[in-house]
C-alpha cells in the first residue's frame, strides 16, 4: 500500500493535484535553471566576442595609424627633396638671369656712373630674389597655406 501512495494512485484528486503541481514546479525550476545556464553561457560567449572584436579593431587601428604615418614622413620627405631642387634651380636662374643683364650692362656704350647705378641696382634684386627664396615656405609654395 505503501508503494501505491507514492506513486499517486490512492491520493485521491487533491494529492495527485498536490503531486502534479510539486512536479511542475520542479519541472519549472529546472527549465528555469537551464535557461539561466544558458542565457550566462550566451551573455560570456557575447563578452569574449566583444573584447576579441575590440582588441582586433584596436590591433588594426595601430596598425593604420602606422601606415599612414609611413606614407606621410614618406610623401613630406619626397616633397623636401622636389622642393630643395626646386629651391637649387630657382637659385641658379636668378645668378644666371642677373650676370646676363650685368654683362649687357657693361657691354653697352652707356656711361660709366649709369652702368654702376644698374649694376648696383641689378646686384640689389639679386639680394632681394635670393632673400625670398631662402624665405619661402613649403606650405605656400604647394598652396597649403
Amino acid at each position: 500500500m505503501a508503494e501505491s501512495q507514492i506513486n499517486g494512485e490512492n491520493l485521491g484528486f487533491i494529492g495527485s493535484w498536490k503531486l502534479g503541481s510539486e512536479k511542475a514546479d520542479f519541472e519549472l525550476k529546472k527549465a528555469k535553471k537551464i535557461y539561466d545556464t544558458e542565457l550566462k553561457l550566451l551573455v560570456h560567449q557575447a563578452e569574449a566576442a566583444e573584447r576579441e572584436s575590440k582588441a582586433f579593431w584596436s590591433s588594426k587601428s595601430a596598425e593604420l595609424a602606422e601606415i599612414m604615418k609611413t606614407y606621410v614622413r614618406s610623401a613630406l620627405s619626397a616633397l623636401e627633396v622636389e622642393r630643395g631642387n626646386s629651391r637649387s634651380e630657382a637659385f641658379m636662374k636668378a645668378e644666371m638671369t642677373i650676370h646676363e643683364k650685368m654683362e649687357t650692362v657693361m657691354k653697352s656704350n652707356l656711361p660709366e656712373s649709369r652702368k654702376s647705378n644698374l649694376i648696383q641696382r641689378l646686384q640689389a634684386e639679386l639680394e632681394r630674389t635670393l632673400e625670398r627664396l631662402n624665405n619661402e615656405c613649403l606650405a605656400e609654395q604647394y598652396g597649403l597655406k
